[in-house]
């Protein structure tokens, strides 16, 4: 499924809240913060970039501030 094709997907699920709901609980659980070695870093994202970024991958990333910044 292409990028256009999820959008759209997300989009006709009008009025169905649980499915909007479990789509972003499923992104918010892949991108949590790893408190046992690095609490301020998103594992998703560290897995991703390695060490290379580290401020790329502090936690809450980028993703996260985007859904933070969706549900005001």
């Amino acid at each position: 499924m292409t990028h256009d094709e999820l959008i759209e997907k997300i989009w006709d699920i009008d009025g169905d809240s649980d499915a909007h709901q479990n789509a972003l609980l499923a992104v918010v659980e892949l991108h949590k913060t790893n408190g046992n070695y690095y609490p301020g870093t998103c594992m998703h994202c560290e897995k991703l970039i390695g060490d290379a970024d580290v401020d790329s991958s502090e936690y809450p990333c980028p993703t996260i501030r985007a859904i933070q910044k969706g549900l005001k």
